[in-house]
């Protein structure tokens, strides 16, 4: 995510809303604001300020979205196999997870699922852009 509207994407999806949603809620076309989100179109600090406030979140947060998430990530501890001994003296893995770790493996595919979700909404709407861009060049 290197621009502001991929940011602007990545939160708005794991916020659960929808770039109508959003649309409305800023009083934007939903072509201007997909526009936005793609980088195709200039956000001022005003409107970049009103975004993060309907998103909840700061103007700070969006534009340092990328390294949250990944200080986030790295925050997570990795699950950690430990070999030990059982009774019997056979050698037995156990897996040392524990609700924490588990909690934030849930969170990391939930993030993942949300950002795929948001790439395949992005791939429909510019599938359904060129579709009616050349729908009307065929129509003349």
């Amino acid at each position: 995510m290197n621009n502001v509207g991929e940011k602007i994407r990545g939160i708005r999806t794991l916020k659960g809303l929808s770039q109508e949603n959003m649309a409305e809620m800023l009083g934007l076309s939903l072509p201007t604001y997909a526009e936005i989100e793609r980088g195709k179109k200039d956000v001022t600090i005003s409107r970049l300020e009103k975004i993060a406030e309907k998103l909840g979140v700061t103007l700070n947060d969006i534009l340092n979205f990328n390294k949250r998430v990944a200080n986030f990530f790295d925050q997570c501890d990795t699950p950690q196999v430990v070999a030990g001994v059982n009774n019997g003296g056979q050698s037995q893995t156990t897996n040392n997870y524990d609700a924490r770790e588990l909690q934030h493996q849930n969170e990391k595919l939930q993030l993942e699922l949300k950002l795929l979700q948001a790439e395949k909404e992005k791939a429909e709407m510019e599938a359904r852009y060129l579709k009616e861009k050349y729908e009307k060049v065929d129509n003349k």
